[in-house]
């Protein structure tokens, strides 16, 4: 929801336009996702599956707010996606307005991603409790998604805009 209200303000707009924001996004993302790749990387095996301190509920929600807000790539999706479904209409009819459209997609898009992701989390449980009981796969799991995070922060800092 809040990538569909800064593409409703404008600022979404503005990252795409200012090559020093985009650039700084992008330096940020990229290097937060080498980050964790090198922490995936280091982590213990399954062993630690089962012993890992719970993490708060705040402090999950709070690293899935950092990781949406820092990837450029949803931003410039709502900003490029949206507005296609955005109409002109009457200054009489207060849902009519740009502004409100915006919102409104940006909400049915945010609902429609917790769904999604609900269902995500909901299987990944599933996968947690098999790893759990084949304990030697988890090294590999580790190193596979360790190697992603890494390929992904480097295509980040690597992206050519002008493509």
């Amino acid at each position: 929801m809040a990538h569909s209200l800064l593409a409703a303000l404008g600022v979404s707009a503005l990252l795409t336009a200012s090559e020093t924001a985009f650039w700084m996004m992008r330096l940020v993302g990229g290097a937060r996702l080498i980050y964790l790749g090198v922490q995936q990387w280091r982590s213990e095996a399954a062993s630690t599956l089962h012993n890992a301190p719970q993490a708060p509920l705040t402090t999950i929600f709070w690293r899935g707010i950092l990781s949406n807000r820092l990837n450029p790539k949803m931003a410039l999706l709502v900003l490029a996606f949206v507005p296609q479904f955005v109409q002109s209409g009457s200054d009489t009819n207060p849902v009519s307005s740009p502004l409100v459209q915006m919102l409104l997609l940006g909400a049915i898009f945010s609902v429609l991603t917790v769904i999604a992701y609900g269902a995500l989390g909901a299987a990944a449980g599933g996968v947690s409790r098999w790893l759990a009981a084949h304990p030697a796969n988890m090294r590999s799991v580790n190193r596979g998604s360790a190697g992603l995070f890494l390929a992904s922060g480097a295509a980040v800092l690597l992206l050519d805009r002008r493509q």
